[in-house]
């Protein structure tokens, strides 16, 4: 996976550039770190932390530790919500405002996501589900312009299965979130109930999507 990740970055000219990385402290963003930090880039990490779960305070402090142990900067925020009405959408938002209130400050260009392949199949059928325009259920792209920054994606060729035998070879410390499990959530509900099928009639599920 790191050669892999490595050639992208060369081919997109990001091997000389500063770069933020959203971590979560979940497998795929621990992943992702990781793998950076072993092609020794020069990196910034930002963590938000919900607030809605215990946990979430034990996570924030875990990758404010790991930072310092690495020696990497690490801006960590706590989201406050106005309503619970639409959770997803308004945590979205503010993840993002304080992605660019941190890059705008350390003169930043580029935010490195952990969405994989799995990831790319959740939003292509939720796009569809919900009528969106032929270019938009093209799904996610490794590059996007995003404001006034772009949003790098390195890990979107790799399954969740290969993230997690990433971590597994490198006994990687990471945390659950149960809340991706609940199918309260569309996107889980098509994690857990429609991906398996999809992978179990075709193998390469992903490489196709």
């Amino acid at each position: 996976m790191k050669e892999k990740v490595l050639k992208n970055l060369k081919e997109k000219n990001l091997i000389n550039e500063k770069l933020a990385v959203a971590v979560s402290t979940g497998i795929d963003s621990m992943v992702l770190l990781d793998i950076l930090i072993k092609l020794k880039l020069d990196l910034v990490v930002i963590h938000l932390n919900h607030q809605k779960r215990i946990e979430s305070f034990k996570e924030e402090e875990f990758i404010k530790d790991f930072c310092k142990k690495k020696d990497i900067k690490c801006f960590v925020k706590r989201l406050e919500f106005e309503s619970e009405a639409n959770f997803q959408a308004e945590a979205r938002k503010l993840r993002y405002e304080y992605y660019l209130e941190v890059m705008k400050k350390m003169n930043i260009k580029y935010l490195c996501l952990a969405h994989h392949a799995d990831d790319q199949i959740e939003t292509i059928l939720m796009r569809i589900l919900r009528g969106a325009s032929i270019e938009a259920i093209s799904g996610m792209k490794e590059i996007t312009p995003f404001k006034d920054i772009y949003l790098v994606r390195p890990l979107l060729e790799f399954s969740k299965k290969e993230i997690k035998n990433y971590a597994l070879k490198e006994n990687l410390i990471y945390f659950e979130d149960k809340t991706n499990s609940e199918e309260f959530y569309e996107r889980n509900r098509i994690r857990k109930n429609v991906i398996p099928s999809l992978v179990k009639e075709n193998s390469k599920a992903h490489e196709r999507f």
